[in-house]
């Protein structure tokens, strides 16, 4: 399988990432590490495989959402591990409700979460996709 793994800011995930692809690679999955521009143009140019994208968020952001349709019409699936996470936040709910909707979660494949805070108000809030919800920490 490919896994294609976005980096925003390198100092802040460029190691859990490597850690990620280290494990995926030793299971024989094909990765590729960078920038979000890095994929947007390989996509546009049909360079890439149909594979999983593993995303850094699903903010509500109209050019988000544009981007994860461009990707699952393309034969994509779709995954974040928000590198934010909210566990210190003092007020989760609002910081929660800038990260996720209704409609970025439809979209993806699958949500990956810190821990019970973060999980349990996404599946209070959007109850209907828990399917799609993992809570397995962060590697970094």
């Amino acid at each position: 399988m490919n896994i294609y793994i976005k980096v925003e800011i390198k100092e802040r995930e460029l190691d859990s990432r490597i850690l990620f692809a280290f494990y995926a690679a030793s299971r024989g999955h094909k990765i590729l590490i960078g920038y979000e521009s890095l994929f947007r143009n390989l996509l546009k140019y049909k360079l890439l495989k149909p594979g999983i994208v593993l995303d850094k968020s699903i903010r509500p952001k109209d050019e988000k959402i544009k981007e994860i349709k461009f990707f699952k019409k393309n034969g994509f699936k779709y995954f974040s591990l928000d590198e934010e996470g909210g566990l210190t936040h003092p007020n989760i709910e609002l910081f929660l409700t800038k990260r996720y909707s209704e409609e970025t979660i439809k979209l993806v494949d699958g949500i990956f979460f810190w821990g019970e805070k973060d999980a349990n108000y996404i599946k209070s809030k959007y109850s209907k996709y828990t399917n799609k919800y993992f809570k397995t920490g962060n590697p970094r």
